[in-house]
This record gives structure tokens, C-alpha cells and sequence, in this order.
């Protein structure tokens, strides 16, 4: 009976995370390509999850730190956990030689209940040569972007935790210049993270077992950026995540095991397509 419940629930997470997957796919016509600001929000800073395809919003049980990421709900797992991180990464080096990327985290879990973390993301783009129509340097900007994340993760039971986030993004552009005669300014947003993870340890023996993690969260629910006062602003990215992990754990003896993790994840972009009409000459208009 246990068995026959647990593909019963396998055969629906396989239809919707197939559902997902297809709608992801749109025909048409004239490529129209989605856009939003901050796509810096999408460049993952976790190295153990870039190992793996990216795969962030389930875990092996080891690994909390896409707890601070992909999923606010891996920060707790009824452990008591603490945890911190520095990351320097020089980005697209072969290609420019000043943009980086800098990170710092902390995770600390004050009962195996409730876990708090918090992080900063800094994305440096080096400095960039303004130029006139005629191709004449008019100015120097050195654009940055960063967020500070602050995480709150809860076991509500030996197997299923929830998390949420919050993230205080400042987009600098422009550095504050003059462009088309109108003032600039730096882009603020405030977007909301959610998370959902739920884990089972199953066809347990001796000295191996058998474990399955399904995670979905979505992130960057937050107001749009704008970088003068007369724009419209731009959508930030948000997106919404569903995976799934399957861990074969094998104890060889009291100090050596060895773990086998397959993964799947899908992802998909809410942020609205821009239309594209066609007007009465035959000219392509589009609306954001």
C-alpha cells in the first residue's frame, strides 16, 4: 500500500513538472525576447550547485547553502547548523578584465526547528566608456549592482520545512549622470522569496537507505526598477522553481559512506512577454 501511495504521488509531481516544461515553449512568428532588469539576480554565486547543472532548489542533506539562494526552506532540516562563507569570483575574465563578483553569507540555526541566515552579492561591471553619436569618450561610469538577503527557514516536521526571504536590491547604472538631458539615478527594489521542501527517507536496511527531496520556491516577487522618475521601470526576475532528488546513501563502515544523487530541475521565468502587433503597413510595434 505504501508503495502503490508513493507512485501515485511520483506520477503527479511527473505530470507537472512536465506541464512546466511545456509551457515554456512558445511559436512564434518574430522572436520576442523577454527582458528584465537586474539579471544579475539570476548569476548563481553557490559553487556547489554550479557542479551540479545549477540545481539549487533541492539538496543533499550536507549542503545548506542553496538555502540562501534557490531555496530559503534548505536552510532547515531539524539540525542545529551554523555556517559562513567568502566568495571572490572574477567574472568573464577571458573577455574583461575587471568585472567580479563578491559574496558573503552566514546560517545559524538557533534550535533544530528555526534557522535565520543573510547574505550580500555585490556585481561589479568594471568601467565603461561613455561615448557620443561620433563615437567620442564623454564620460567614465564604474556600474555595480548588490542586494543584502535575510532568510528564515522552520521544520514544521521531521520532513517537510518552509523559508522565506527577503532581499533589498540597488541597481547603480549610471552613476547618477545626465542622459537625454534627463537626471538618472540608481534602481531600488524590494522583492520576497518562498520556499517549499519536503524529504523521505525510504527502503531503509542496515546500512543503506534510500531518499527522495521534491522543492519548489518562488523568488524576486518585488516592484519594478526604475532609473529616472518619468520611466515606466522594468520588471525584475521573477521565477519560479520545481525539482526534484533522488540519494542512494550506503555505509561501507562507522567512518566511510558513499552517496549517489540524481537530480532534476525546472525553472520558468514570470515576467510578462512583451506584444508584438503588426500595424496596417506591415511595421512590428511592441508593448511592454
Amino acid at each position: 500500500m505504501k508503495m502503490f501511495i508513493i507512485k501515485n504521488k511520483m506520477k503527479k509531481i511527473l505530470s507537472l513538472i512536465i506541464y512546466l516544461l511545456l509551457s515554456q515553449y512558445i511559436y512564434a512568428q518574430n522572436l520576442n525576447t523577454i527582458t528584465t532588469a537586474v539579471p544579475f539576480l539570476m548569476l548563481n554565486p553557490n559553487a556547489q550547485s554550479m557542479g551540479i547543472a545549477d540545481i539549487g532548489v533541492v539538496a543533499a542533506s550536507e549542503y545548506y547553502e542553496s538555502g540562501l539562494t534557490q531555496n530559503p526552506a534548505l536552510l532547515s532540516r531539524n539540525e542545529k547548523i551554523i555556517g559562513f562563507k567568502f566568495s571572490y569570483k572574477p567574472w568573464l575574465r577571458q573577455l574583461v578584465p575587471d568585472i567580479n563578483m563578491i559574496d558573503a553569507n552566514f546560517y545559524y540555526a538557533f534550535s533544530k526547528k528555526i534557522t535565520l541566515g543573510y547574505s550580500y552579492n555585490l556585481y561589479s561591471q568594471g568601467d565603461i566608456s561613455l561615448t557620443d553619436k561620433n563615437g567620442n569618450v564623454i564620460g567614465q561610469i564604474r556600474p555595480k549592482e548588490f542586494y543584502h538577503n535575510l532568510k528564515y527557514a522552520q521544520s514544521l516536521n521531521t520532513n517537510l520545512s518552509i523559508g522565506l526571504g527577503l532581499k533589498y536590491i540597488v541597481s547603480d547604472l549610471t552613476n547618477n549622470i545626465f542622459i537625454n538631458g534627463q537626471p538618472t539615478h540608481a534602481g531600488k527594489a524590494i522583492a520576497a522569496d518562498i520556499g517549499l521542501d519536503y524529504r523521505k527517507e525510504i527502503a531503509k536496511k542496515e546500512t543503506s537507505f534510500w531518499r527522495y527531496d521534491i522543492g519548489a520556491s518562488i523568488l524576486n516577487m518585488g516592484n519594478k526598477i526604475k532609473y529616472t522618475d518619468s520611466a515606466q521601470g522594468d520588471f525584475i526576475p521573477m521565477l519560479i522553481s520545481l525539482g526534484n532528488m533522488w540519494t542512494y546513501n550506503k555505509n561501507l563502515n562507522p567512518n566511510l559512506k558513499y552517496c549517489i544523487d540524481l537530480a532534476y530541475q525546472c525553472e520558468k521565468l514570470l515576467v510578462p512577454t512583451p506584444q508584438h502587433y503588426t500595424n496596417n503597413q506591415g511595421h512590428v510595434i511592441t508593448y511592454n
